[in-house]
């Protein structure tokens, strides 16, 4: 039980320092290009062939952009926030699926 306790209270701070500062850092590598596709979702309204700049996209699977367009459906912009946060939900999932994988092996 003091290894839940452990491990979760670890997430816990990992999340809430992601989420203290996923506004102010600069997007950098893939995330302007995610946000650049998912943004373009939005405006053209076209969810199935991602584009950049009018041009289609066909390069990654669409899955993370229609999460990316979801957080900014709302308001038709994908901000610093929406772009990283199904990335900040993915680390929080292969953590949880570690500590279950880690222990059904004991």
């Amino acid at each position: 039980m003091k290894k839940y306790f452990v491990f979760i209270l670890t997430l816990v701070v990992i999340l809430f320092n992601l989420l203290i500062y996923i506004e102010k850092k600069p997007l950098i590598h893939e995330e302007p290009r995610r946000a650049i596709v998912a943004q373009e979702m939005l405006l053209s309204g076209n969810y199935i062939v991602p584009t950049v700049y009018s041009k289609p996209y066909l390069k990654k699977p669409p899955l993370q952009n229609w999460l990316i367009a979801i957080l900014g459906f709302k308001d038709k912009y994908v901000s610093n926030f929406d772009a990283r946060f199904p990335s900040v939900l993915a680390l929080i999932l292969i953590g949880f699926l570690m500590l279950i994988f880690i222990e059904e092996k004991k």
